[in-house]
């Protein structure tokens, strides 16, 4: 397997401080793995879009493991971390909303729009047995 990213380019697009995290290597290797299924999804994807496209994944793969702190306090020991709520997966972060984006194959979306999604239904107690 071939990356198309270094850690350096992915740091590029962090907008948070990496130092607590010493090798993006396994962020980049997953990146790349899924770049591959998209590039044999669609062959007309460029090499500059696939290399974008790995770069926005392995920071959303990082950004997933150890959420950027927005604030924190002192004395009353809290802390707060980006969060997103729009969804799970690929949606969880600006970076995985990103990549989204770059993929024009649709590949990513359809991953992203096909995960499990929690339910629930509220039984009527005239429904109940």
């Amino acid at each position: 397997m071939s990356v198309r990213v270094s850690a350096s380019d992915v740091q590029a697009i962090i907008d948070y401080d990496t130092a607590a995290i010493t090798d993006l290597t396994p962020f980049i290797t997953i990146a790349s793995l899924l770049t591959d299924k998209v590039a044999a999804n669609d062959t007309s994807i460029s090499a500059a879009q696939l290399l974008e496209l790995e770069r926005w994944l392995a920071a959303h793969f990082v950004a997933v493991r150890d959420p950027k702190l927005t604030s924190q306090s002192a004395n009353g020991a809290s802390e707060s971390y980006e969060t997103n709520k729009s969804g799970m997966g690929l949606k969880a972060t600006r970076y995985g909303q990103q990549a989204i984006l770059l993929d024009t194959s649709g590949f990513l979306s359809s991953i992203a729009e096909s995960a499990k999604k929690a339910s629930m239904k509220m039984i009527a107690p005239e429904d109940a047995p």
